[in-house]
């Protein structure tokens, strides 16, 4: 039987051990609802993130969905089709052989999809079932996660999705979100929340400033397979994605240098080898040459004084016959680099004329476009220095540019719609303060 001093240590211990467990609760565990959080649903990251302060963010849950490892393979074949279909659907048809278009997506399943289960042909629509249960995964994934590593149980959220999703899709989000048990109170493309809330990416920021809009805003989105742009107020939005290829432009253009400077590729391609490990290896092996052959590595890329002359294609198993020895040079790579990057900046150019023409005679002389204020780089982190290098010279040095610098680029739609979300929750819960303050029903003295 315990003694005094026996109760009184278990209860010091208990008390003690209360208030150590208690300081490891995340700061996103206790938030009531509405919560200050945020999901993002696009083509290269399914991210959530909770903002218990507009100067602090935890995420809570974040994949890349189209790696092999992914636990997430239905959503990346998903929001690949609503992809092909948008760009099929709403923008000029590539220029390019059909044929061409379906190996480079038989390149990107390769490189990234899951092989299990297998991706539907490019002419297969998926069901708006299909499509609602790839998000459904997508959301009780992120859900689960959240629980089990940060103790926090999303029950409502922003929720992000991109700007090409039609409505029908926007609406299988949203019977998604509530069937994982998420309450969608404020489903929104990344691209309305920067139109609403000009600060909201600040680093230094205190309050979400709503409906101000004194700047000239540029939104520069890019991915695999797809690049967009888009202004604010969505003047001069173009027709046509800038660059349909996104991530692997460069790549291909590679594979086309090496094409007509190496006799054995072309023999080999003449031969009837698929030029589909070809362009895989050439992706892999400028990747690794651009950052040391560190696989795993997210530090900047290796400098030009220690950068290698020539790498390795592997190509082991592509070579019919006798196997033969490839490489991709750094010159190669340089030159098709600076050539996309001209490339780019004259798109950008061009869409600014655009801009500069169609305001020219505005009513309110202010919204003429002749420059942009700030940039917004969002996406995948591939060829981010490439991006971010286009837009500077095309916009000029005094434009402030966000994002296209670092692999936490891809959180920021997420850490906008949280602190979007943020706002909201500080807005309702100092309606409940003041209800309880004031209550209804009273009786007043007359």
């Amino acid at each position: 039987m315990m003694g005094p001093s026996s109760w009184l240590l278990a209860i010091l211990f208990l008390y003690f051990w209360g208030l150590i467990h208690a300081s490891n609760l995340s700061p996103c565990s206790d938030k009531k609802d509405p919560q200050p959080i945020a999901i993002s649903l696009s083509l290269d990251a399914v991210t959530a993130i909770c903002v218990p302060s507009l100067d602090q963010a935890v995420v809570l849950a974040s994949v890349h969905p189209r790696t092999v490892t992914s636990p997430l393979p239905n959503y990346a074949i998903i929001t690949n089709f609503l992809r092909q279909n948008y760009s099929e659907e709403r923008h000029a048809k590539p220029r390019r052989p059909s044929g061409l278009l379906s190996k480079l997506y038989s390149l990107r399943d390769a490189l990234f999809v899951s092989k299990s289960p297998s991706p539907p042909e490019v002419d297969e629509r998926p069901s708006s079932d299909q499509i609602k249960q790839g998000f459904i995964e997508a959301l009780e994934w992120v859900k689960n996660v959240s629980l089990a590593e940060d103790g926090t149980n999303i029950t409502t959220a922003v929720i992000l999705f991109p700007r090409f999703f039609s409505q029908e899709v926007r609406m299988l989000v949203v019977e998604a979100s509530e069937e994982a048990g998420i309450r969608p109170y404020v489903p929104v493309s990344p691209h309305n929340i920067f139109n609403m809330a000009e600060n909201i990416l600040e680093q230094n920021i205190t309050s979400v400033d709503l409906a101000v809009h004194s700047q000239k805003l540029l939104i520069v989105d890019y991915g695999l397979l797809y690049f967009d742009v888009q202004t604010h107020g969505r003047r001069c939005k173009l027709n046509y994605p800038i660059d349909w290829m996104g991530c692997m432009s460069i790549p291909i253009k590679l594979v086309q240098r090496l094409n007509s400077t190496n006799l054995d590729i072309q023999q080999q391609l003449d031969q009837g080898a698929s030029n589909i490990p070809l362009l895989a290896a050439v992706h892999r092996s400028r990747l690794l040459m651009k950052m040391d052959g560190r696989v795993d590595s997210s530090e900047e890329e290796v400098s030009e004084k220690d950068q290698f002359e020539k790498w390795p294609l592997d190509l082991d198993d592509w070579w019919i016959g006798q196997q033969k020895e490839a490489f991709i040079y750094w010159n190669d790579i340089k030159a098709v680099e600076a050539e996309y990057i001209s490339e780019l900046s004259e798109t950008l150019d061009n869409l600014l004329l655009c801009l500069e023409a169609k305001t020219r005679d505005a009513d309110n002389p202010d919204e003429a476009y002749s420059s942009f204020d700030k940039v917004i780089i969002l996406g995948n982190s591939c060829e981010r220095s490439i991006i971010r290098q286009a837009v500077r010279h095309s916009v000029g040095e005094h434009t402030r540019i966000i994002g296209g610098e670092t692999e936490s680029d891809i959180l920021l739609e997420a850490l906008a719609g949280a602190r979007l979300a943020f706002k909201y929750h500080e807005a309702e819960h100092r309606i409940e303060e003041d209800q309880d303050a004031h209550p209804l029903g009273g009786h007043e003295e007359l």
